[in-house]
């Protein structure tokens, strides 16, 4: 309403308000079970005993919102949920709701749905026919909303289903293993309304009461999965298996370790479309199974953390049998919304008839496991599945080798559409080259991992991985550019037989750079011929045998290749390679190179031309523990930016007697005020025989100092270092057995 006020006169305004008149309403929720009383005096008749061990009756105690759907009575508007918070007393046998304050008039009630504190679902949604309730001016108004159930209800006859399920499955004697229902949980069907029966362990069902996820493999069930499957048609999720994917994951500090669990089931009742974020959680998954080694100059592990997987308090047997399922039904076909299965840790595969033909007419099923199975050859349907996108096939040793490979060969051709295949600890002796070969190729994250492969071929033209895994394996040979790289991020060749690291990177000028590549614990002696540098920022060598290679010797010496040196590499492990010197032209235009682990050689000295200003001028981790240093290597604190330097467990062997001893036993001079180490933060000189450091001798410019197990020391501490121990800006590593001056407050930490 617009108006205009004028000096000195009077503004007369008419205002008209259109007024609303309300009322009060609540209703009380009954309902008519009647058409379906004969199944449940059945129920209650045969399946006393499921009650024997749960007394509780579920009925309606979860129950604590509702949503009731109105609109105006003779139109033809889409209905309004309203929500009520529910009420039942003591003795009645229906709810009553909160109150309402609506308009006055005549409603249509169409539809009201029941959920738990959580606003999960708990009853079936109840639609309505000529139920009306009047609401008049200032008034209470209290409706009773009857609902008699039809026998036809698509949902109550997925609950049928259930049951027969249940019933021939040894269902009374089932034990529930999993997260969201207490362990030792059953089913429970007897003394309960039939609407009800949704409301299981392991059941999800959707606002329509339609079952939606069955974890049948959570329980110790027992024989054939009856034909009543094919009546849940709006399945999208079954689990006939137990396999959760736990592992144990090095924590980031210290050598305590965390086990995680990555369940898909767990992530659709979280509301995570496993689909949309497939790539994402599949990497997720690959993380923590093969988790990069742990490094104290470098954490690389801090970038793995966890947003899908949960951890957990126990662990399981992988591998065992958890559950007696032995066979699926043909009647599997009408689950035309399938797109998740899970077969794992069962007697299904001992007969060739265990799993149908019609899983292949599926034309949703694209996440597939057959997980520890009990097959003696490989799956036929299988070969004829063409929408799956991830397979997870391991832990089928049953499986003959030249079979396994023929079955994923005839895959990988006939579904252009596979990109994740996890096929470990399979007893596999080949590589699928042909299936990999195939054009059109869209496999890119790859696991053949534990397995017997002794060479992989393939053609680069084709085979695009993104991660891919042929770690524990006896391979010897992998032929040149057997990849495409432009894509890839990891591959791990660790803990084979190579004798060289092969020829499949390229160059370092590739488009994007690889993250982890790991060929450590293998025989390698020298890289392949026409080696042109790698662009990754991690390169794990470790535990090979470079220092056997007479090509690479120096001065008599087991020095490092030359072929990485141009390579822009951030992390480079070499630790026990049986090298004896590290060897300037090795390391020379490496500007990248972030950290550098050449631990557990047989490093006597450094060579002061390596450490320069040119040369390793971005390092600030430097780890040269376990090797054979007799005197302290000051020229590694030259280098400009280096952070942490680990030098402790030096030891060497007696030409006379043989025996060990610890090696490193003289400290150098002016470290307090040599401006040489200006970046230095960590030093650890640890499990040496330095035998004394003195108040002018001592590392004042460190936050971090380790000097414990050196049994035979005496060291002064300035006194400025022993009040910034006190305030908590100095550690200091040291044994109580040491002699140790100028820190009384060292003393109560030893006394306590």
């Amino acid at each position: 309403l617009t108006f205009q006020v004028t000096n000195g006169h009077v503004t007369e305004l008419d205002v008209i308000v259109k007024a609303t008149v309300r009322g009060y309403a609540y209703f009380n929720l009954q309902k008519d079970l009647s058409a379906y009383q004969d199944k449940m005096d059945e129920v209650n008749g045969q399946s006393r005993v499921a009650l024997e061990g749960d007394p509780t009756d579920f009925s309606y105690d979860n129950v604590e919102e509702v949503d009731i759907y109105y609109r105006r009575k003779g139109t033809s508007e889409y209905p309004t949920p309203h929500a009520f918070k529910v009420y039942q007393d003591s003795g009645e046998n229906y709810f009553h709701t909160d109150t309402v304050n609506w308009e006055c008039g005549e409603y249509e009630i169409t539809r009201y749905m029941l959920y738990d504190n959580g606003r999960n679902t708990m009853l079936l949604a109840a639609d309505l026919t000529d139920k009306y309730v009047t609401i008049s001016a200032g008034r209470y108004t209290n409706e009773d909303v009857e609902v008699k159930y039809p026998a036809n209800i698509k949902a109550i006859q997925d609950y049928c289903a259930l049951y027969t399920i249940w019933i021939n499955m040894d269902g009374p004697n089932w034990s529930y293993s999993g997260e969201s229902y207490p362990t030792g949980g059953n089913w429970r069907f007897a003394d309960r309304p039939i609407d009800e029966w949704g409301n299981q362990p392991g059941v999800q069902v959707d606002n329509l009461g339609r079952v939606k996820t069955l974890d049948l493999g959570s329980f110790n069930a027992a024989g054939a999965v009856p034909a009543a499957l094919g009546q849940l048609t709006e399945l999208e999720i079954l689990n006939v298996g137990t396999h959760n994917d736990i592992e144990t994951v090095p924590r980031f500090e210290g050598d305590e370790t965390q086990t995680y669990r990555l369940d898909i089931l767990d992530l659709y009742k979280k509301g995570i479309d496993y689909r949309a974020n497939r790539m994402e959680i599949e990497k997720e998954r690959l993380a923590l199974k093969h988790h990069a080694p742990q490094s104290r100059i470098y954490k690389p592990n801090e970038k793995l953390i966890p947003k899908y997987a949960v951890p957990v308090t126990y662990d399981v047997m992988q591998g065992s049998i958890s559950n007696r399922i032995t066979s699926l039904p043909a009647e599997i076909k009408n689950l035309t919304k399938l797109t998740t299965l899970f077969v794992a840790n069962n007697y299904v595969g001992r007969n060739e008839t265990d799993l149908p033909m019609e899983l292949a007419e599926l034309p949703n099923l694209t996440d597939l496991e057959f997980y520890n199975c009990q097959f003696t050859k490989f799956p036929e349907v299988l070969r004829h599945m063409t929408n799956i996108i991830a397979l997870n096939i391991s832990c089928n040793r049953s499986i003959p080798s030249a079979d396994f490979v023929d079955g994923l060969n005839t895959l990988l051709k006939n579904n252009k559409d596979l990109q994740m295949l996890y096929a470990t600890e399979c007893g596999l002796e080949e590589f699928p080259t042909a299936g990999v070969n195939t054009p059109d190729n869209k496999l890119s994250l790859l696991d053949l991992s534990g397995n017997s492969i002794k060479k992989i071929d393939a053609d680069d033209a084709y085979f695009a991985p993104v991660q891919a895994f042929f770690n524990d394996n006896k391979i010897s040979e992998v032929v040149d550019h057997f990849c495409n790289i432009d894509d890839l991020e990891e591959i791990d060749f660790s803990n084979n037989v190579l004798t060289e690291v092969p020829n499949m990177f390229r160059g370092a000028d590739y488009l994007y750079r690889i993250t982890t590549a790991n060929f450590s614990f293998n025989k390698i002696t020298k890289f392949a011929s026409g080696f042109s540098g790698v662009n990754v920022e991690t390169l794990t060598l470790n535990n090979n045998k470079f220092g056997l290679n007479p090509s690479t010797r120096v001065g008599g010496k087991a020095a490092f290749p030359e072929v990485l040196h141009d390579s822009p590499i951030s992390y480079l492990e070499i630790a026990n390679c049986e090298l004896d010197t590290l060897h300037l032209e090795a390391f020379d235009k490496m500007e990248r190179l972030q950290a550098l682990n050449v631990s557990g050689n047989g490093l006597r000295f450094l060579s002061p031309e390596l450490f320069n200003a040119k040369v390793l001028t971005y390092v600030t981790g430097l780890d040269l523990s376990y090797n054979h240093f007799g005197s302290f290597p000051v020229y590694a604190m030259a280098l400009p930016m280096l952070n942490q330097l680990l030098l402790n467990d030096q030891w060497d062997t007696n030409p006379r007697n043989g025996k060990i001893y610890r090696s490193m036993t003289d400290w150098p001079d002016n470290l307090s005020s040599t401006p040489g180490y200006p970046s230095l933060r960590l030093l650890d000189v640890s499990c040496n025989d330095i035998r004394k450091i003195d108040e002018t001798h001592f590392p004042i410019l460190l936050s971090e100092f380790n000097i414990s197990e050196n049994d035979n020391l005496e060291m002064y501490i300035p006194s400025s270092i022993c009040t910034a121990i006190g305030q908590g800006t100095y550690t200091l590593g040291f044994s109580s057995n040491q002699y140790i001056l100028g820190c009384p407050i060292l003393e109560l930490d030893m006394n306590e």
